[in-house]
């Protein structure tokens, strides 16, 4: 069995489509289990209305979707644990396709896949667009993959849950402690539709400098591995999170302090003279 873990927070609008692109999957044995993030909506009366005796609904109060993921894997019944967001969609064999990779790969414990990403201005993205079919080296990193693309065998989580801490980039984070004993395989196709919405942490970039910090001091040893990689792809989330923000220049000036390069510089001294030195 599959145990499917949706955390939510006040999504009631939302929730069902993406409850249903899960009972939807090709592959029929699994369970969704909602973690209902103290909503102050009618989550709660959304999910009891889905007649679907594979949907389980668990409230608890408002401890952020660390925490309800945590729930969620603790009282899951599957031997493989994936995850959905809220907002977000699956095509209907993701499942299916994911679980044969681990069923031909028994030296893999999580297999993610590509992503198509809508952004609320109509653009779109596609994640991991220049990863091939495989494993992922340790030394890449798994950059790039979000959380409702995994599908992880349960044994991962003996050693490795999500940190409540960790306010941002919580994907990143889980499996920046996973990669190095639990084999990650990308499946190069997009199997997954994520969408922004008004209430996304992004538009908190405040967070990103904080988890910048935390990282550097949590993964120390790959920062010592990959200094000069990872400093970048931390400056650069400060650089993506502060783009049209009031405090930009406050962010580019700790994206340089933390990796000082010729892209910082130049986007920090435009944003001086667009702006001024206040």
């Amino acid at each position: 069995m599959i145990s499917v873990i949706i955390p939510s927070y006040n999504r009631a609008h939302l929730i069902q489509k993406s409850v249903a692109s899960v009972l939807q999957q090709t592959y029929r044995d699994l369970e969704v289990i909602v973690v209902d993030d103290g909503s102050s909506d009618n989550t709660a009366e959304v999910i009891g209305a889905m007649n679907d005796e594979r949907v389980v609904y668990q409230y608890q109060k408002n401890q952020g979707a660390c925490v309800a993921r945590n729930l969620g894997i603790a009282v899951a019944k599957g031997e493989y644990i994936a995850f959905q967001d809220s907002d977000d969609e699956w095509l209907p064999d993701k499942l299916e396709k994911q679980k044969a990779i681990l069923d031909n790969h028994p030296d893999v414990d999580i297999v993610c896949c590509q992503t198509v990403c809508r952004k609320l201005d109509g653009s779109a993205f596609v994640s991991l667009q220049n990863r091939s079919d495989g494993v992922i080296p340790i030394e890449d990193g798994p950059y790039g993959i979000s959380t409702q693309t995994l599908l992880v065998r349960r044994n991962v989580f003996d050693t490795v849950k999500f940190d409540p801490k960790v306010t941002r980039y919580q994907d990143l984070d889980f499996l920046l402690c996973a990669i190095r004993k639990h084999p990650i395989y990308c499946v190069a196709e997009c199997l997954v539709e994520r969408k922004h919405e008004d209430d996304s942490i992004s538009a908190h970039p405040e967070r990103i400098y904080d988890m910048t910090v935390y990282f550097q001091k949590k993964h120390s040893d790959i920062m010592e591995d990959k200094k000069q990689f990872l400093s970048f792809f931390l400056a650069s989330m400060l650089i993506d999170a502060s783009s049209g923000n009031n405090d930009r220049k406050k962010y580019l000036t700790k994206a340089w302090q933390i990796h000082p390069s010729a892209k910082i510089a130049i986007k920090l001294i435009l944003s001086v003279l667009k702006n001024g030195l206040s």
